[in-house]
């Protein structure tokens, strides 16, 4: 039995850990992000048309998460637990990619080092956003994506294992679907593989093979990645082609990529703000970490110089020693000024093993190529394209490497280990896996205690009981507020509630997506996510297109979604503040709709 456990630790860990993190999904309700993934979804699927009816630039994850959306309501008839059912559907797919995860990377490195990337992975979600936002489905993709190519590269010599390249292509278009602009991790990772074959000596075929015979295993390699990305693509086109003519397709974009809060702006300014990013929170250690990562260059290319390594081993080996003890303290440094913050662990752990790579004499160009390209893709597209460009949006692709990263690290200490078992090696490799441990004890912590807009865990005790929130657990304030959103719209937001069938469309301001998912109307608004009645996007959107003005406008009360600050999420009380002028509200005057106290707020409706 004491055998049997031994041998299946790491998989009980692994269950433990999903069953620590399913009931943790049972706590928290936030009234924005999570929501307004799913009613971007629910829009898709009652018939409105992707780009032309919907103008948020995210709206691509909704795509991926529509028929999902589709057999839920069909199955429970409305949306009742939906939040509360994807969350747990979540925690399901990350522990299946995590124990993938581990199998994969246990062929690269040792069983501890796999594990603890595998429990990096499964801990680590978005600032604590646990559902199928953009942002984690860009980490579950990106990541499985790779550990395909991984697979295939590891077992390339047996008959099943070219199904992983399409394997691989698929999940690479998943990855483009949560944001487009990781279109460029296709060509990324393509080059990746490439490299991965050439340099680190994985050969696809016998050194007596013809270059011909090679040429031609290269680019099936590569016909088979992109047959895997043209499964997905290609659906997806015909369904967008089926929908929207490219006229309409042409007169959307400008407003889809208009959108305020995606602004963007010039390659190299957002190529030179991943690097501010990174000096506004760390500060002086940054400097020191471009000093130490330059010295380790240049003892890389010492290295490389077979006469003077040879000569030299013994310079080259202390030299070794005292950068990478200097690394550990830059690290300490880097960790204390992440606590506290989801995602900075992640950015100080890859920051860590990057000097730890360079130092190594036996480092492992497979697993390099394979994640640190596509990690700083995925960092410099969501510094370019999300709704701020502080590091936290930035460490997303930073969590994409992390596995490669605990194999980089743990694999560095223990060649140390191996070529000299000294006091020093031994005190080395002892630091390094506490220091991976304690990463992994501060994911776990945060990934646990955060909120992400509600309140603090322990006052989250009121259980919601209706709508897409049921059974989730928030606070005794924050249910009576749902309860008077979901009351107003079973009353008052309904097509029963006009039998004449004169009103259809139905706005909601400023913020609460989940009101699109209750009611039966049309959604009358470019995007369910924040917009104010000033919003000059509107009265564009109403222009393109007429029969969306709205028929019932419901102004929430400013104060209601409002959530406490919570871990690395600063409080907002007032998330429904809207300005007291605006072009809907002097529409709404010249046509004379009928203004009526609601408890949620005041309901404005069409005569």
């Amino acid at each position: 039995m004491k055998a049997f456990i031994r041998k299946k630790l790491p998989i009980i860990i692994l269950l433990l850990s999903a069953l620590i993190l399913l009931i943790r999904a049972f706590y928290g309700f936030c009234w924005s992000d999570e929501t307004f993934y799913y009613a971007v979804a629910g829009r898709f699927v009652r018939g409105d048309v992707p780009l032309y009816e919907e103008w948020h630039p995210t709206q691509l994850n909704g795509v991926f998460l529509m028929p999902f959306v589709a057999l839920f309501r069909l199955i429970t008839g409305g949306c009742t637990g939906l939040i509360l059912t994807f969350r747990i559907l979540y925690v399901c797919v990350s522990t299946a990619i995590a124990y993938m995860a581990f199998r994969v990377l246990k062929k690269e490195t040792g069983t501890f080092s796999a594990l603890l990337g595998a429990l990096l992975f499964l801990f680590y979600t978005h600032l604590n956003i646990a559902t199928f936002s953009y942002y984690a489905l860009t980490v579950l993709s990106s990541v499985t994506s790779i550990l395909c190519l991984l697979h295939y590269l590891q077992n390339r010599e047996q008959a099943h294992a070219a199904r992983f390249l399409v394997y691989a292509g698929i999940t690479c278009s998943v990855t483009v679907l949560s944001m487009p602009l990781l279109a460029v991790c296709y060509f990324v990772l393509a080059f990746a593989l490439f490299l991965s074959v050439i340099l680190a000596n994985t050969r696809l075929l016998p050194a007596s093979c013809s270059a011909r015979i090679r040429e031609a295993a290269l680019l099936r390699m590569f016909f088979l990645h992109l047959l895997g990305i043209l499964i997905v693509a290609v659906p997806f086109l015909l369904y967008l082609l089926s929908k929207l003519s490219v006229g309409d397709l042409i007169a959307s974009v400008p407003y889809v990529l208009s959108d305020e809060e995606h602004a963007g702006t010039t390659l190299y300014v957002i190529f030179r703000r991943c690097f501010l990013n990174l000096s506004d929170q760390y500060g002086f250690l940054m400097k020191a970490w471009y000093v130490l990562m330059a010295v380790c260059l240049l003892r890389l290319l010492a290295s490389c110089v077979h006469a003077f390594s040879k000569k030299h081993a013994s310079v080259l080996r202390l030299s070794g020693s005292v950068l990478s003890a200097l690394n550990l303290l830059l690290f300490a440094g880097f960790f204390l000024k992440s606590i506290g913050h989801t995602g900075y662990i992640q950015v100080a752990l890859v920051l860590f093993s990057l000097p730890l790579f360079l130092l190594d004499e036996h480092r492992n160009y497979r697993l390099f190529f394979l994640f640190y390209p596509a990690g700083a893709a995925v960092a410099y597209c969501y510094t370019y394209g999300s709704t701020g460009s502080a590091l936290y949006e930035e460490a997303v692709g930073f969590a994409v490497v992390n596995a490669a990263a605990c194999a980089v690290i743990t694999g560095y200490a223990n060649s140390r280990l191996k070529e000299k078992e000294n006091k020093a090696a031994l005190i080395l490799n002892a630091a390094v896996h506490t220091a991976l441990v304690l990463c992994l004890v501060l994911t776990m912590f945060l990934r646990i205690n955060n909120v992400y807009r509600d309140d603090k865990l322990p006052n989250l005790n009121a259980k919601i009981t209706e709508g897409p929130g049921a059974g989730i657990y928030t606070t005794a304030e924050h249910l009576s507020d749902y309860n008077d959103v979901l009351q107003t719209i079973g009353q008052s937001c309904m097509l029963a509630s006009y039998p004449d069938g004169t009103h259809k469309t139905f706005f909601v301001s400023r913020l609460a997506p989940f009101a699109y998912l209750c009611s039966d109307l049309t959604c009358a608004a470019p995007t369910p996510w924040r917009l104010s009645m000033s919003s000059e996007r509107l009265m564009d959107y109403y222009a393109l297109h007429p029969d969306r003005v709205p028929d019932v406008v419901l102004v929430l009360h400013e104060e209601l979604g409002r959530y406490e600050t919570c871990g690395d999420v600063e409080a907002d009380p007032l998330p429904n503040a809207n300005d007291p002028d605006g072009p809907l509200y002097r529409y709404m005057d010249e046509h004379a709709y009928t203004k009526k106290s609601v408890p949620c707020g005041t309901l404005f409706v069409k005569p």
